[in-house]
């Protein structure tokens, strides 16, 4: 029987069809995050990615009939653990849990007039299928954000050119208007 596992997969894997490319990914796991009401749980979500700062993400969910209003996750899926992505289900929901590495606090929460820092998020699904190849998408998009995301880095010959440019950095922002 674990014979035909790989073979499984392999069929499994060529009948979703996930893009190679990081816009390819990225378009394909916005399409797979859709609102929908499942019994008596309900979600309005909608995935996005910020076509400024390639790689970085939005995610808004609103649970119907739920105590919250819309809370939005601001995140780099360079910065999540592809090891840590996971399909549960619990009761009628099907949830992907997302986690950063080393359990970084590194996804923005904003809910109303709050904005904290976590480490880990859910995405809901209609089914374990859906919830399933939007993992294995997720999967796929983790390491090619992370090059892209590697890339963008600046480098620096020396110390003094990195101090030379977090010093220009600084001086052009207006710290006065900071709130921590």
């Amino acid at each position: 029987m674990d014979a035909l596992q790989p073979l499984t997969e392999a069929a499994w894997e060529a009948q979703i069809n996930i893009p190679e490319d990081i816009s390819g990914l990225q378009d394909f796991l916005k399409n797979q995050v859709t609102s929908f009401s499942n019994g008596d749980d309900g979600y309005e979500q909608a995935l996005d990615f910020d076509d400024s700062a390639s790689g970085l993400a939005s995610f808004a969910i609103t649970e119907e009939g739920g105590r919250k209003g819309e809370v939005l996750y601001r995140f780099y899926f360079a910065h999540l653990n592809p090891s840590e992505v996971e399909v549960e289900v619990r009761g009628t929901d099907v949830e992907l849990n997302l986690s950063t590495y080393s359990r970084n606090k590194y996804i923005e929460e904003v809910e109303e007039e709050d904005k904290s820092f976590i480490n880990k998020m859910t995405i809901y699904f209609p089914s374990v299928e859906a919830g399933q190849t939007a993992a294995y998408a997720v999967r796929a998009l983790i390491p090619v954000a992370k090059d892209t995301y590697e890339s963008q880095m600046p480098s620096f010959s020396a110390t003094s050119a990195a101090l030379e440019e977090l010093n220009q950095l600084l001086s052009a922002t207006d710290l006065t208007e900071y709130d921590q």
